[in-house]
This record gives C-alpha cells, structure tokens and sequence, in this order.
C-alpha cells in the first residue's frame, strides 16, 4: 500500500529512498594521417624506418591529443547539460600544433554538438607541437567521441 508512506508520524517507517551513482563512459577512435609536403596523405608504409622513409606518428603524441580533445569536450558538453551523443572529427595538425584550415565536425544529435565540439578546438587549439622525430609538415587526425553524462 503506497499511500501509507504519507501517513504523519507513522509514515515514516514505511518510506525508502534509493541513491544511485553512474560514470559516464567516453570512448575515442583516432586515426591520424601524415600528409606529404604536397598535401596528400601518405598510406604507404611499408617502408617504415627506411632512410628518407617518414616516421609514424608517435603512439604517445597520438594519445596525447586524444586525451586532451577527449576531455575538453566532455568537459564543455557536462557544462551544457547535454545528454548523450558522439561527435566526429577529422582535422590536421601543422609541427607547431595549430589548426590548419577547420575542423570537419558532425554529430547525430545535431547542432547543439557540433558547436560543442567547435569550442573544445578554441580551447585547445594550439595543440602540443609535435615530437622533434617527424619530418611530416602536417599530420591529419579522424576520431569519433562517444559521449554519456553522469546521472
């Protein structure tokens, strides 16, 4: 009998009340391309650590911009109160770790995301340069964010 817990004084006894604590989940793909002083993205590979051949891209500089784009736009969708999503980028990178040309942004849950994820750029941007061993000019970064608020 649910009305008994409304009952004065004697109501109380027959109350309960329930907290529930849940993380939010963030989950990054990133796949980062070198471009060519020519502008084209270089895929062939195979030729990795032969002289002239250009390096990869450091896993660590990778996870790096990944986990400082992860978080500033988590932190920006938390401030909007925005409920779950995922975003897209693609995006390049100059040695000095700033933005050449915009971002490419899209989003199921419409504009309201992509402007979230335009103001983690500002925020970011420049990003860290790049490690010393890259001979790259340019490297370009695709990744999708999934997003899920805490409740």
């Amino acid at each position: 009998m649910p009305w008994l817990g409304d009952l004065p004084i004697l109501g109380a006894a027959f109350r309960s009340r329930a907290d529930t604590k849940k993380n939010i989940e963030l989950v990054v793909f990133l796949t980062p391309q070198i471009i060519s002083t020519s502008g084209e993205p270089i895929t062939d590979f195979s030729s990795a650590g032969a002289e002239g051949a250009p390096p990869a891209v450091s896993e660590e500089y990778q996870a790096l911009i990944r986990a400082l784009l992860s978080s500033q736009l988590a932190h920006v969708l938390r401030t909007m109160g925005a409920g779950a999503g995922s975003v897209t980028y693609a995006f390049t990178l100059d040695q000095r770790g700033r933005l050449v040309g915009s971002p490419e942004i899209s989003s199921p849950q419409g504009e309201r995301f992509v402007a979230a994820a335009h103001t983690a750029f500002q925020a970011l941007d420049p990003f860290p340069p790049f490690p010393s061993t890259p001979t790259a000019e340019q490297i370009r970064f695709r990744m999708a964010i999934e997003y899920r608020p805490r409740e």
